[in-house]
């Protein structure tokens, strides 16, 4: 039987272990601390769900055998993820990342949508893997799917940025009106299941928290210099926002931005 480790006990390792035990893999999951819990027993499909880019290399660097298979989620830049696919390379083990969209809910109902380069064998033990957990988008290589994850991220944010200004400045009075509105006129995800909107709601339900978004602004502006230099001043000012906000949702950070500023339902002219 294919045994599946997981490294990483945050809102994605968690949901991944959990999905896969309940799809009927064998799993060992470790966060840090206690990661020779799975690395000793050598699965065959490793699954590194980290923080940053660097901790995957370096617990790739800490293998003493290859995997068959290492699928990365980790968000890191196109530079980090080709490292680590060198690394992987170098141990005979095939290595499959990039990151994902959407988050543990997500993942724990089978419907994450995985970036991954290079493409994996849909009928091999990696492939069986991503299936439990939804669906694979394949790039030619790893770094190629590091850049579309971070590029997504950047999209994310500032829609997610811009709706929560224009509801502080629609106030609580006018926000349901704009939101039918902009659900009229707006492609993609309906607008009024967008994070932010659903989080002007009530309390902020998100996982994806502000330290974790500020960072991944600092992957963007490492990994994509051209995107950075054109974003920079958006760039800066989120990035200063969600630092203010780092254990908090980043939905409550970007929807407490106008609070104190006076933008408020205006007077007609």
């Amino acid at each position: 039987m294919t045994l599946i480790g997981v490294l990483g006990r945050g809102a994605v390792g968690r949901a991944v272990s959990g999905r896969l035990t309940d799809c009927g893999f064998t799993v060992r999951a470790a966060d840090r601390d206690d990661r020779r819990h799975v690395l000793d027993a050598e699965p065959d499909v490793l699954i590194t769900a980290l923080t940053r880019g660097d901790e995957s290399l370096r617990q790739l660097g800490e293998l003493e055998w290859a995997p068959g298979f290492v699928l990365d989620f980790t968000t890191q830049s196109p530079e980090s993820a080709w490292r680590c696919a060198r690394q992987a390379a170098a141990l005979g083990a095939a290595y499959h990342g990039g990151g994902l969209t959407g988050g543990g809910r997500e993942l724990a109902l089978g419907q994450g949508v995985l970036l991954l380069g290079s493409p994996v064998d849909p009928d091999g033990p990696a492939g069986r893997v991503v299936s439990a957990l939804g669906r694979a988008i394949g790039f030619p290589s790893a770094p190629e799917a590091a850049k579309a994850k971070l590029l997504h991220n950047w999209v994310l944010l500032v829609q997610q940025w811009s709706a929560a200004l224009a509801l502080g400045e629609a106030g609580p009075d006018g926000a349901d009106a704009l939101v039918e509105v902009l659900a009229a006129g707006t492609a993609g995800r309906a607008v009024p299941e967008w994070s932010v909107v659903r989080d002007a709601r009530g309390p902020a339900r998100s996982t994806y928290l502000g330290r974790l978004a500020a960072k991944d602004l600092g992957e963007i502006a490492r990994g994509l210099p051209a995107l950075a230099e054109a974003g920079g001043p958006v760039l800066d000012m989120l990035t200063e926002a969600l630092l203010a906000g780092a254990e908090q949702p980043y939905t409550q950070t970007l929807l407490n931005i106008l609070d104190g500023a006076g933008n408020g339902p205006k007077e007609a002219l």
